[in-house]
């Protein structure tokens, strides 16, 4: 991928009016990532790939401890996009260009985003519990006989059959 499509698809990634941005948030970010990637912008473009990714993931990971679950997702096109500049400029950097130090920040950030993520699916599969527990629990809608008039709720509907 070349820098200038790396520059596209960030720019693209978080729409303008994406709910839930405030200045300088995702959209900031994506931003700058296509910026900065530009030829001759000072620096290359895995250390800013790197660097924009480990912002957006401690962006993310803020709003996962507040439990900001919407501000969390605005995040996410924005996280995509830099995923992916960060793989291409991953396969066309040379070794030697390796940002090691960013590197290792990125993994830790990524493994505490992995735990906030999980944290978050079981806060949400618990508040669905509760949701279907109550909902079952809860008096069951008076129903119609075959008559049209309201049958008691703790009788079940009979069949008549003439075949054995």
């Amino acid at each position: 991928m070349t820098q200038d499509a790396a520059q596209d698809m960030l720019r693209g990634a978080v729409p303008d009016d994406a709910p839930g941005l405030a200045p300088g948030s995702a959209r900031g970010s994506a931003d700058h990532v296509a910026q900065t990637m530009a030829p001759g912008a000072g620096g290359p473009a895995l250390e800013c790939a790197v660097h924009t990714l480990a912002g957006l993931l401690r962006e993310e990971n803020a709003a996962l401890e507040a439990m900001d679950f919407g501000r969390a997702g605005a995040v996410l096109a924005a996280k995509h996009a830099a995923a992916d500049a960060l793989a291409a400029a991953w396969r066309s950097a040379n070794p030697a260009e390796m940002p090691q130090d960013a590197l290792l920040e990125l993994g830790k950030l990524a493994e505490a985003n992995r735990l906030l993520l999980n944290r978050a699916l079981r806060v949400q599969r618990r508040v669905l519990d509760l949701v279907a527990r109550a909902a079952r629990a809860a008096e069951p809608a008076a129903r119609y006989g075959a008559s049209g008039r309201v049958r008691p709720a703790n009788q079940a509907p009979r069949a008549l059959t003439t075949r054995a």
